[in-house]
């Protein structure tokens, strides 16, 4: 694995994780989530899980949805 896959891979983590404690800690359901971005509960999933990571469009959204910082 090259350094990039490895930095794609940690910040893959680092989104699934963080991503899962915000939907916890919000009480919100996949599907409230879902519609207020724009996307399937499908890709909702697969970001809780951890098999696909969000463009940088959504992951502005996520934020602003969670009232936090993209940092």
């Amino acid at each position: 694995m090259n350094k990039k896959q490895k930095d794609n891979s940690f910040n893959q983590d680092v989104f699934t994780r963080n991503f899962n404690r915000y939907l916890a800690h919000s009480g919100k359901k996949q599907v409230d989530v879902a519609n207020a971005i724009g996307v399937s509960t499908g890709t909702i999933t697969d970001w809780k899980k951890g098999r696909s990571y969000p463009r940088m469009d959504k992951v502005q959204l996520l934020a602003e949805y969670f009232g936090i910082s993209i940092d």
